[in-house]
């Protein structure tokens, strides 16, 4: 086996694609997260590149080749030539543990947890989105919505199952900067934890919050919508109302 550092030009990409003869299927949502480092001018020369077997056919690197081809950008990586193409080869690829963005981010000495960065995409993409980001996009997102992140903390300052989603979140985030008071989403926040209090509203949607799980993008955005819903008609004092599903109304 050697290797080469190269400058892979779309015409090379093609060229190795073109012996891509057993691979698995291209994922968009990682294939538009390469695309958009390449663009952005972020692609970075690292171990990570092009791997051929020793009959020529592919073995790693079609995602990085199609984004090359995609978008026309010319990429330095390296270049292995003459893998064994064995079945203990074949299985050793790729089988290791993933470096995680929490993984990347401690290591340069930034901490960061899922939460945070699901709660800043679904606040920047909206809470249907599914969008992939590189660690580095990761990163600045979480730096970009620090204060909304901060504000869901204090609402929000524990988990609880169903409660404390991504979703419930990013509505009480929602009511905030639409105007609903720090302190008055703090109420209705103990009112989820606790099930007790003034607003007969907020226990309602307690109750649907904990009744099922709103999973998937459907049940993801019906659960931000009830939450938004009934903070900013408290906020806006409409205490006749009723909430059911991702729906309220007056009585």
């Amino acid at each position: 086996m050697r290797v080469e550092i190269k400058t892979v030009t779309p015409a090379m990409a093609e060229g190795f694609l073109q012996t891509n003869k057993s691979n698995r299927k291209i994922n968009k949502n990682q294939l538009e997260m390469i695309k958009r480092t390449m663009l952005n001018g972020e692609w970075v020369l690292t171990h990570q590149g092009v791997a051929l077997y020793d009959d020529g056919t592919l073995a790693d690197g079609q995602h990085r080749l199609t984004a090359i081809v995609q978008t026309g950008v010319k990429c330095k990586m390296p270049i292995f030539y003459g893998i064994k193409k064995s079945t203990v080869n074949i299985m050793a690829i790729d089988c290791g543990k993933m470096r995680s963005v929490k993984d990347s981010a401690s290591i340069t000495g930034v901490k960061l947890n899922p939460s945070q960065i699901a709660l800043a995409k679904a606040l920047h993409f909206g809470i249907k989105s599914n969008s992939k980001l590189t660690h580095k996009e990761s990163v600045a997102l979480v730096e970009q919505y620090s204060h909304e992140l901060e504000v869901a903390k204090f609402l929000l300052p524990s988990n609880r199952a169903g409660i404390s989603s991504v979703s419930v979140k990013a509505g009480l985030v929602k009511a905030y900067k639409s105007g609903a008071s720090k302190e008055l989403l703090k109420e209705i926040c103990t009112i989820l934890y606790k099930g007790a209090g003034d607003y007969s509203q907020a226990l309602a949607l307690r109750n649907l919050l904990l009744s099922q799980t709103y999973t998937g993008n459907k049940g993801r955005e019906i659960a931000f919508n009830m939450v938004l819903n009934t903070c900013m008609a408290i906020k806006n004092g409409d205490f006749n109302f009723v909430i059911s599903g991702d729906k309220i109304w007056t009585r």
